[in-house]
């Protein structure tokens, strides 16, 4: 059911058609959210304002557009951050449910999302953030913005990301597109 004060508009809801599957469309002006894993797959994006992220041990800014995507009983926390307003949706996949309509179980769904993709849902979802950060920095964007546009927290984080995935920093990427 909707829950709404006066600060915060939340609805969720099972999805009728598709056993297994949540969602949630959230509006937040003013919300925590302590540590806690779900038990379902969970993918979220970020459609205005924005909010911190912690999870893997590391913090990460949800900036309009961001994707989030948290494994079955994965611990991660958020709050509102510098943004006033954090609006978003999320689709939890419960993958027991989901497992059983192709008899899997949700270990074995992620080892098949990693052995389809060769990644697993965290470091494909990286990818994605360091993709939407390059093609940021081609349009000529600074590394610190293409990093919080791409829902990295901090340049930081995307810079130790980039040297990680490509061997490089951004600014030697940069350096060498211009």
């Amino acid at each position: 059911m909707a829950r709404i004060d006066h600060r915060n508009t939340t609805r969720y809801w099972n999805a009728p058609d598709f056993p297994g599957l949540s969602c949630l469309c959230a509006d937040f002006t003013a919300h925590d959210f302590a540590p806690h894993s779900h038990d379902a797959l969970v993918v979220a994006v970020t459609e205005a304002g924005g909010s911190e992220i912690r999870s893997r041990g590391e913090t990460t800014e949800a900036s309009s557009s961001s994707l989030f995507v948290f494994n079955p009983a994965e611990p991660h926390s958020g709050r509102m951050g510098r943004s006033k307003r954090w609006r978003y949706r999320g689709l939890y996949l419960a993958l027991e449910e989901m497992g059983r309509l192709v008899s899997l179980t949700p270990f074995q769904l992620i080892g098949l999302f990693k052995r389809t993709t060769g990644l697993t849902p965290h470091a494909y979802l990286t990818q994605v953030r360091l993709k939407a950060a390059i093609r940021e920095m081609r349009r000529g964007a600074g590394i610190a913005q293409a990093a919080l546009a791409a829902g990295f927290y901090d340049q930081s984080a995307m810079t130790n990301h980039f040297k990680r995935a490509y061997g490089i920093t951004p600014l030697q990427w940069v350096r060498a597109a211009a």
